[in-house]
């Protein structure tokens, strides 16, 4: 890598780290990708790829370019070399990779990093423990979120007895990666169905019901909102894609009947409740008075889905219920994000 393709980097990550929707070039973001790990996906700040971010931005903004610059040219090297290497000479590389940006963290944090590491995921398994038997505890079996969960203290209790910070920190990080990956698994399984969702099944059984007609029906309503929302007719599209989903919501009906709606509610109902305590919990960290806001628009559209299922209109219910039921999933996403 040229110096200045070097600085246009450097500039690029520290762009990346205070804004997730920073625009970069394609160009920059194989560049980012390829020296930090990063995949296109805000790490998690505790795993090897958040801890490399924070310590590059921490010199850039007390150093300046030129020193930020320094800190990456071996990384940026041994990045350019795995690039090119034949097949078997990788694995050997990217150990040299890890080295590295495991250097790079302990110079710029200090050793202390490996303590706060270790402390910060003992506590993210913790509350991932306690998600997980929330989940069985409604029904959901999770095994692949229990199997590895117990890779987590291993990994804590090799980091707390390895002889150098180097191993430590490089155990501490894979112990960050593994509840990182496992908050997305918890995520998803804790995911609410949503109004696609019930369409789907509906629409199987009304297809091998052979009642096609329906089904088609809305299949066209939603091609003409797409071309509508494609072409940027505002008042066409929304028109267009609220017939949509109202044709979803009497497919659904037809399909599963009216117990799907109250099934909806309650389900959403429980969500909104366990979401409130993993957001006071959040709170206390970061904000999340606007993920606040969202659970309390949900917990009121439930309430009025209430009422429009004991007035038996079905079609209002399940529709305030599923707006509901997306705000519930993306605040659940924005939670286990962070």
């Amino acid at each position: 890598m040229r110096p200045s393709q070097l600085v246009v980097f450097t500039m690029v990550l520290i762009a990346a780290t205070a804004c997730d929707r920073t625009p970069v070039g394609p160009a920059d973001e194989v560049e980012l990708a390829a020296v930090t790990g990063f995949d296109g996906e805000s790490p998690a700040p505790l795993t090897l790829s958040g801890l490399l971010r924070s310590a590059i931005r921490e010199v850039h903004g007390a150093q300046g370019v030129e020193a930020a610059d320094d800190l990456v040219r071996d990384l940026a090297a041994i990045q350019h070399r795995l690039d090119a290497a034949a097949a078997p000479d990788r694995p050997a590389l990217r150990r040299e990779l890890r080295a590295e940006q495991l250097r790079i963290v302990l110079l710029v944090h200090g050793g202390d990093i490996v303590a706060t590491t270790l402390r910060g995921v003992a506590d993210e398994a913790a509350a991932l423990q306690q998600r997980r038997d929330a989940l069985a505890a409604s029904g959901i079996a999770a095994p692949e979120i229990s199997a590895s969960l117990e890779d987590v203290p291993a990994l804590l209790a090799l980091a707390r007895n390895a002889a150098t910070d180097v191993e430590a920190l490089d155990a501490a990080t894979r112990a960050a990666a593994t509840t990182q990956r496992l908050r997305r698994l918890v995520a998803g399984a804790a995911r609410l169905a949503s109004l696609g969702d019930l369409f789907d099944e509906a629409a199987a059984r009304l297809a091998a019901g052979g009642m096609n007609d329906l089904v088609s029906e809305s299949d066209a309503l939603r091609a003409v909102a797409a071309r509508a929302v494609q072409a940027g007719e505002r008042e066409h599209a929304h028109a267009a894609t609220r017939a949509a989903r109202e044709a979803q919501i009497r497919i659904v009906l037809a399909g599963l009947g009216p117990d799907a709606v109250a099934d909806a509610i309650g389900a959403a109902q429980d969500g909104a409740r366990g979401q409130r305590s993993r957001l006071a919990e959040a709170a206390a960290v970061r904000d999340v008075s606007r993920l606040e806001r969202m659970n309390a628009s949900a917990t009121d559209m439930l309430q009025r889905a209430v009422l429009h299922l004991r007035s038996a209109d079905s079609d209002s219910a399940l529709d305030l219920a599923c707006h509901a039921i997306d705000l519930i999933n993306a605040i659940d996403a924005a939670i286990t994000s962070h």
